[in-house]
């Protein structure tokens, strides 16, 4: 009865064994999923890829040892045909967009709305959910397709978000990031670039504060404004991924490190207050005339009145763009409070600064020498 019963169970497991031998063997209509394994020399790896409305793609594609970098561009009137059109542009080898680094979005094309994006990046087998997306302030192809220069999309994209994180603002999320922070908090910050492409030389971008994501009605995220530059960094204070921001005080240069954190203070839903707090320490970088050197508790003030200025700015844009990027929802679902339509706009802010000036000089020693 034994023998008879270790037979029976081993004749699913010898069908399921044969099965995966033919898919296995490329045998099958389709060619079973070895037809799916393309040599490593034939692919193009594409690095960056642009989107612009239309929709209209841009792909920044790697050098090869024996192909040069390429830069292509495909309009079609979806997303996927636009993908598959810009395959087709690619006539040196199979466009591969598994290692793409970053999707820059044009203008337009993020006011139009990302769910087509989004969506298209979640499912296909090729992307990446660590792709990370940055904005730019002009049509994502003007910069990708630069013609007559030498280049490099991706490296240049990298500097500039290198020198956005050294100067405090770190708002760099991927596509997985983004999800998360868009169907938890209906909204979404991305990194802003400026890009200067003054004709026949080589295009440039740099940090220029973030862009604002946010979820319409029907769930679909789409671009709804912009935060400047100190707004950014504020933001970055207070979600925690602010480096060292530099400022300006009474004829000193100052590098600046700290946090923030915010706190439910009243739940009333028709008018949510809440206290904002901001922790800084700030040492002095240079000087301009050391014979005039302030005091720490001089430089200390001025910083807390710049700080506590942004920070009122920072929380008057967000109510005008309707956008909770600090999570404030979290706060008043903690408490148990419904607040219901437009409670951001409703809602107060009290800011509170401290900043510490380290004691990495003694002014009297500096004005003696």
């Amino acid at each position: 009865m034994k023998k008879r019963a270790c037979a029976r169970n081993a004749f699913p497991v010898c069908i399921l064994y044969i099965i995966l031998c033919v898919l296995l063997s490329g045998c099958g209509a389709r060619g079973g999923i070895a037809a799916n394994v393309r040599p490593l020399e034939s692919l193009r790896l594409a690095e960056t890829l642009g989107l612009d409305a239309g929709p209209t793609l841009s792909a920044a594609v790697a050098k090869t040892e024996t192909e040069a970098a390429l830069a292509l561009s495909a309009r079609a009137g979806s997303l996927p045909a636009a993908v598959d059109a810009l395959r087709e542009e690619c006539d040196s080898g199979t466009l591969f967009l598994g290692h793409l680094r970053y999707v820059l979005l044009g203008p337009e094309a993020a006011r139009e709305g990302l769910a087509p994006l989004l969506d298209y990046m979640e499912r296909d087998v090729e992307m990446r959910l660590d792709t990370e997306l940055v904005l730019l302030d002009r049509p994502a192809e003007e910069f990708v397709c630069a013609e007559g220069t030498d280049l490099d999309v991706s490296e240049a994209v990298d500097a500039a978000k290198r020198e956005a994180e050294r100067q405090g603002n770190g708002l760099v999320l991927d596509l997985r990031e983004t999800v998360v922070a868009l169907d938890e908090y209906g909204a979404a910050p991305v990194l802003l670039l400026h890009c200067e492409a003054p004709e026949g030389e080589t295009p440039s971008v740099q940090a220029a504060g973030c862009g604002v994501l946010r979820t319409d009605g029907a769930g679909a995220p789409r671009l709804v404004g912009t935060l400047d530059r100190r707004c950014a960094e504020t933001l970055g204070l207070l979600l925690g991924c602010a480096g060292t921001l530099t400022r300006e005080a009474d004829g000193a240069t100052l590098f600046c490190r700290g946090g923030g954190e915010v706190e439910l203070t009243n739940a009333d839903p028709a008018a949510p207050r809440f206290q904002v707090s901001l922790r800084l320490s700030a040492a002095v970088a240079g000087m301009g005339d050391i014979a005039e050197a302030p005091e720490p508790e001089t430089l200390a003030r001025e910083l807390e009145a710049a700080f506590q200025t942004d920070a009122e700015a920072l929380f008057a844009r967000l109510q005008a763009l309707a956008a909770d990027l600090p999570g404030l929802a979290r706060l008043l679902r903690n408490a148990g409070v419904e607040a219901g339509e437009g409670w951001l706009e409703r809602s107060a802010f009290a800011v509170k600064v401290d900043v510490t000036i380290d004691r990495s000089f003694d002014t009297e020693l500096l004005k003696k020498s």
